[in-house]
């Protein structure tokens, strides 16, 4: 509770009242304390500590114990993926609304309303389908979408610095965190490498391969049925830095 009071990436607003966080820290946590998890939203201290925007945050709840590779959110995120794709709203807010917007409505997804709704949407996922599918239909309800979004952006972009979030990816990123993990969002099979080659993160990208990241690592394209891996990615988004890195290391790629 007292890390979601800082958290910058939820509505209604949070406070961003420390003073709870800090007292609460300054003692000592159980690993099943600092590593456990809410059961409906999924809540972990980690990745809220991430959702703060602020690394000494995020180093106290590692300080404590945290596991780098614990999953959270209703679609079962690492803190890292968390970080990327905060990332790539402070990069670039439009291409990445646009890119949330467009999203396929999947299980995973239905799952989150589910999970966020309070038992308004309905119990099952066919309900959700269902609600969702009227909603959209509803001039009202797009109207109080868009605003919703409008706000959480604003918000994001108002209360997080993008040197900052690369400075938590990095800690993450040496504190053990898996940049080879897959993930069913954005897209079923992508990774934290994946998505520093979308964004053009280069030096985050470097970082991710010397600390294991296999950039011939594929997802399944559910349009196409094709394979992807990073050198598409980086290729389809003009992403040059990530390419330039790429190209560097190809040949090590080719015959390994």
């Amino acid at each position: 509770m007292a890390l979601e009071a800082l958290n910058v990436t939820e509505l209604p607003y949070r406070s961003l009242d420390e003073r709870y966080f800090w007292l609460i820290s300054s003692y000592p946590h159980l690993p099943s304390t600092i590593n456990g998890r809410t059961q409906k939203k999924r809540l972990l201290p980690i990745i809220s500590a991430v959702e703060s925007g602020r690394l000494d945050v995020v180093e106290k709840v590692l300080d404590l114990g945290a596991d780098p590779n614990g999953r959270g959110e209703t679609d079962e995120q690492t803190p890292l993926n968390v970080c990327m794709k905060l990332i790539a709203i402070l990069k670039d807010t439009a291409r990445a609304r646009q890119a949330q917007e467009s999203m396929p409505i999947t299980d995973e997804v239905l799952d989150s309303i589910r999970r966020l709704s309070a038992g308004m949407t309905g119990v099952n996922l066919e309900d959700q389908a269902l609600h969702l599918e009227k909603s959209k239909k509803d001039a009202r309800f797009r109207r109080i979408e868009k605003m919703c979004m409008d706000i959480l952006y604003q918000r994001i972009t108002e209360k997080m610095d993008i040197k900052t979030m690369r400075e938590i990816a990095k800690l993450l990123i040496n504190s053990g965190a898996d940049v080879n993990a897959e993930h069913t969002s954005p897209i079923k099979g992508y990774t934290p490498l994946m998505l520093a080659a979308e964004n053009d993160e280069g030096d985050l990208f470097n970082l991710m391969l010397i600390h294991g990241g296999n950039p011939t690592k594929e997802y399944i394209d559910i349009i196409s049925n094709r394979k992807v891996s990073c050198l598409e990615i980086a290729d389809s988004f003009d992403s040059k830095n990530v390419g330039r890195i790429l190209s560097d290391i190809s040949s090590y790629l080719s015959t390994h």
